[in-house]
């Protein structure tokens, strides 16, 4: 069974005033799926909301069969078969599990690569944090021996050509993370972990391109790799957040522009500077784990939600963020 909770304010129709209260329990079964929802108007007290949370965390018990957290020999197996093309469905080897990943493979490479990955999975939680909940399962990773087999899993999964997979060493999909096995310290796999990391122990998969890039591009960069970026900031030169904030993928609306400039490279720079600034910032980096938390359960792109969870967070609209990033690129970024 699979459980999860949320809970905050309902606002009215000038989207400040905050009316009621809202907090829901949904969950999966072994066939089935089930949602409780309370709403309380007015508004519930610190003491209310306690309560009601508190009835939902302990209020309903499940009875039934219940999931390995490591996965069953025969899960994995299974999972391999159903996910890889026809022609590697034999070549699974020995099943590999670390503290917090399972490896389906077809390389003997697996232990080391898990080695890596839980160095990773330390650095990622240490800047991002979140707490170990008992019985969370292993997150799969698919590795394969050689980028062709990562490339045609990947038109498997996405029912795409096998090239598009070549645009990437990986991806992180649901509840997975898919590569090769190449080189364990490339900055890919720290990035594309983040994303797997977000989705599957934050739970904060929302805000659109621009922030699951962000903060993915952010972890795994140096500030000296954002310094274009942040001199096109103090040009103004950038795009401008409220156009930016709308991108659907940093990635596939990339174009070559007329200088030859890869748009998707600077996106991606300039999502990672937006979350370097937010998070370094004087001016911000007490607040910056409430705001990742916001924006990661906006509706993405949601420019409206957006700037609701930035003035909640903290406490300026979208423009004075933007006149703030300016200044912090200014004055800070040399």
């Amino acid at each position: 069974t699979l459980g999860a909770i949320g809970s905050g304010p309902i606002h009215g129709a000038d989207g400040k005033t905050v009316v009621s209260s809202y907090a829901m329990l949904g969950g999966l079964l072994e066939q089935q799926g089930y949602c409780l929802e309370v709403f309380a108007r007015p508004a519930l007290d610190a003491a209310g909301e306690k309560l009601v949370l508190d009835f939902l965390r302990k209020g309903l018990v499940y009875s039934g069969p219940k999931l390995d957290p490591k996965w069953t020999d025969s899960e994995c197996t299974e999972r391999w078969k159903r996910d890889v093309p026809p022609k590697l469905v034999n070549d699974l080897q020995k099943i590999v599990r670390t503290e917090h990943y399972v490896f389906l493979s077809n390389t003997t490479a697996a232990k080391l690569m898990g080695e890596a990955m839980e160095k990773n999975y330390a650095a990622i939680q240490k800047m991002y944090p979140f707490k170990e909940v008992p019985g969370r399962r292993l997150m799969p990773v698919f590795l394969f021996r050689s980028p062709e087999e990562y490339q045609e899993f990947y038109a498997k999964v996405f029912s795409s050509e096998v090239t598009e997979g070549a645009k990437s060493k990986g991806v992180a999909y649901s509840d997975f993370y898919a590569t090769y096995y190449d080189a364990p310290q490339d900055p890919v796999h720290i990035h594309e972990m983040t994303h797997q990391i977000f989705r599957n122990r934050l739970r904060l998969a929302g805000g659109g391109s621009w922030f699951q890039e962000g903060v993915a591009e952010y972890i795994c960069t140096r500030a000296s790799d954002r310094t274009d970026a942040a001199n096109a900031v103090k040009k103004g030169k950038h795009k401008k957040l409220s156009d930016f904030l709308q991108i659907k993928s940093l990635l596939w609306s990339a174009q070559e522009d007329k200088k030859g400039e890869d748009t998707a490279a600077s996106g991606y720079a300039q999502a990672a500077l937006l979350i370097e600034f937010v998070r370094e910032s004087k001016w911000s980096r007490a607040k910056f784990l409430d705001w990742v938390h916001a924006i990661g359960l906006c509706p993405d792109n949601n420019v409206v939600a957006i700037e609701r969870a930035t003035q909640a967070t903290l406490g300026v609209d979208l423009a004075t963020l933007e006149a703030k990033w300016v200044e912090y690129c200014q004055k800070e970024r040399k």
